[in-house]
């Protein structure tokens, strides 16, 4: 009875996956957008963390990112962009900051 149990968990997992997979948050020139109302220029570095990131939102995967740098280089931003493309295809997103 438990693996049967464990066998429709399985099957209900799989089938939101796929339904995830065909989910894109990425929409070309939509960075654009968002960065129009900040009062400064993004860095080369984060342009290309950036336009990484669009890659792989474009493919409909789940994504695993880890933001590094140094303190003032910008991660912060980086993560709200990616926040900002999640509430609007109306997901959930979370921010947690340390100290």
């Amino acid at each position: 009875m438990k693996s049967s149990f464990y066998s429709l968990y399985l099957e209900k997992e799989e089938k939101e996956y796929k339904a995830e997979k065909e989910f894109s948050l990425y929409e070309e020139g939509e960075e654009k957008n968002f960065f129009s109302y900040f009062p400064f220029s993004l860095t080369a570095s984060q342009k290309d963390c950036i336009l990484e990131m669009n890659m792989e939102l474009l493919r409909k995967q789940r994504i695993y990112r880890f933001i590094e740098g140094d303190v003032g280089s910008g991660k912060t931003v980086i993560a709200f962009y990616l926040i900002y493309l999640t509430i609007n295809r109306g997901k959930q997103a979370a921010f947690y900051g340390t100290d």
